[in-house]
């Protein structure tokens, strides 16, 4: 790391969780990504992960990880048991799954979707710098049918912005799948945990899930990213989808539901 990333890193990373600490956080992170900087690895609340200070994501953990999604993760941390099931459904490089697979243990399974080959890259990558943790990634793209699909890519420092809904001038071709075929090739045979972030498709994705699923395939907590922009084109409201299947809101942030099923 070179001096300026050492010293805004000695500031933000220990930026009290209170209103307000974010924009500081955001600050940082625009500030030191002003002109091109090359990727790190850094340490992101005690896991190694390579970051790339251009992209958005990526700079929030390296400049602020203790506040990025911080309620939503203790919630789901708290609900997953020892060597359980997570399945992390828009995994990008890792964060969910690399939390979800230190809390459930080398005991435990996380399996790691995402569906665009250069992130699915990263994503192993960051998998590797933490051997012994049980994270299997698979490089497809989650739908509600079986086929290729035209990927949106968002080159504009937010990758994890990529969408099957944004297939402009900027796209490629992915190989895609229903959530329940994929478990099933994993060899899950029950899950605990799921974080959803795909950018649109989650009411697609979890229609057909719930209805393909077994009983013990619905997982007990589902993390969920919730976007009004996204209903309309993506097909229906998926926190409705899961409310009307029986789970409960226990948590909304800005973006995100955490949902619980009795």
């Amino acid at each position: 790391m070179d001096a300026p990333l050492v010293i805004l890193r000695a500031i933000t990373t220990r930026l009290p969780r209170i209103r307000g600490a974010g924009i500081v956080g955001n600050w940082a992170r625009d500030f030191y990504a002003r002109r091109p900087r090359p990727r790190v690895v850094a340490d992101v609340l005690g896991l190694r992960m390579t970051l790339d200070p251009m992209e958005n994501v990526d700079g929030s953990l390296l400049f602020f990880p203790h506040l990025y999604d911080h309620r939503e993760i203790a919630a789901l941390l708290d609900a997953l048991p020892k060597d359980g099931v997570f399945v992390d459904v828009g995994a990008h490089i890792g964060f969910y799954a690399l939390q979800a697979a230190r809390r459930i243990g080398a005991g435990g399974r996380v399996v790691a979707i995402e569906a665009d080959p250069k992130t699915a890259t990263h994503l192993a990558e960051n998998v590797g710098l933490n051997p012994g943790l049980p994270v299997t990634v698979v490089a497809v793209a989650v739908s509600d049918e079986e086929g290729t699909a035209r990927l949106g890519l968002n080159t504009a420092g937010n990758r994890g912005g990529n969408s099957l809904l944004a297939t402009g001038s900027r796209a490629i071709d992915v190989p895609c799948r229903p959530l329940a075929a994929i478990l099933a090739d994993a060899g899950l045979t029950h899950v605990d945990g799921m974080k959803l972030d795909v950018e649109g498709m989650e009411f697609r994705v979890l229609r057909r899930f719930l209805a393909d699923a077994t009983e013990a395939m619905k997982p007990r907590i589902v993390v969920l990213e919730h976007q009004s922009h996204f209903v309309d084109a993506g097909g229906g409201d998926a926190n409705a989808l899961l409310e009307s299947a029986g789970y409960r809101c226990a948590l909304r942030t800005s973006i995100n539901r955490v949902l619980v099923r009795p």
